[in-house]
């Protein structure tokens, strides 16, 4: 059940059925909607196996897989470690009863729930949670409006500070795009979104709800845990290590803006991939990218006084110590 309601609550752009996987293809926006999902055992897994990485190298994309307690055949988050597959993104997978939510979070800022995303809902959750370029950015928001949602947002004066989005898949409702602009946090706006969107979300019927979080996002599994929600799976992604990542990022520019860099690119999210387990395999395709992520992180950390930072930003390539 929890992979159809993740499958209907981030729908990919395009799907092939491979022999009883499901081959997901959105342009390389998102590993949820780039990724297998392997939900019954084909009848011949090697065969499987090779018609999957064909599909996705056809797209220059990168094989990846979904790997959660439902993938089958059991054996192949092995099998997938075996042909050099890496592993990342652990990822814990939570529910809680929409009353129980209410119940446990505070009623603390206006919030203004609609059926469709804004420009400012869509500037500050690419701001903070963006991956990529306008292209990018447009294949995310087909992707968001693949399927009904409730869209949240919460606002400091006339700023937007927080926005959430909660895709409505019967009783269900899945919890997805959680942002809070990095100057806002600490101050009950991530609270307050959540309150707003799963109290708009029951007058459509949602009783229950469903997020995704990242194993080390410690911040925001704190919040889950003091809001009700429970953790009843995880899972993981397996990339095809041998093949060479569809890149969505800022077009390179000679000579190297730094300053330019930082404000492209969040801090946060600089930090993340620098220290990221994966980090070292990426860095070797793509050198460039490499460097430029290390002048942003240099640069930002100048401007802030941030000594970590500093340090992060200019050590070598392979000195860089994953979390």
């Amino acid at each position: 059940m929890l992979d159809e309601l993740m499958r209907a609550g981030w729908p990919a752009l395009s799907e092939v059925d491979v022999d009883g996987w499901v081959a997901r293809f959105s342009g390389g926006v998102t590993q949820r909607a780039n990724s297998v999902m392997p939900l019954t055992a084909p009848a011949h897994l090697d065969g499987a196996l090779e018609r999957v990485e064909r599909l996705y190298a056809e797209r220059g994309l990168p094989t990846i897989f979904q790997i959660g307690p439902g993938a089958r055949p059991a054996e192949l988050d092995a099998v997938l470690a075996d042909r050099g597959y890496a592993l990342g993104s652990p990822t814990s997978v939570q529910t809680a009863r929409v009353a129980d939510v209410l119940d446990a979070v505070p009623d603390t800022a206006s919030v203004a729930v609609t059926e469709a995303p804004d420009q400012d809902w869509l500037d500050l959750w690419w701001a903070v949670d963006g991956r990529g370029d306008a292209d990018a950015l447009a294949v995310a928001v087909r992707i968001l409006r693949g399927g009904p949602a409730l869209y949240a947002t919460v606002r400091d004066g006339d700023e937007a500070v927080a926005v959430a989005r909660l895709a409505l898949v019967g009783r269900w409702g899945g919890l997805y795009c959680m942002a809070v602009r990095p100057d806002a946090r600490r101050r009950g706006f991530g609270a307050a979104v959540l309150h707003g969107l799963l109290d708009g979300a029951r007058r459509h019927g949602v009783t229950d709800t469903w997020l995704q979080v990242r194993a080390e996002n410690d911040g925001a599994r704190r919040l889950y845990q003091r809001a009700g929600f429970t953790e009843i799976a995880d899972y993981h992604y397996r990339s095809h290590g041998r093949q060479e990542p569809v890149q969505h990022v800022h077009a390179e520019a000679e000579p190297l803006d730094r300053h330019a860099l930082v404000d492209a690119v969040s801090h946060e999210a600089v930090v993340e991939v620098l220290r990221n387990p994966q980090w070292r395999e990426a860095e070797a395709v793509h050198p460039q990218l490499g460097e430029r992520l290390r002048v942003g992180a240099a640069a930002h950390a100048e401007r802030h006084h941030d000594a970590a930072g500093v340090e992060l930003g200019q050590r070598g390539r392979h000195a860089v110590e994953p979390r």
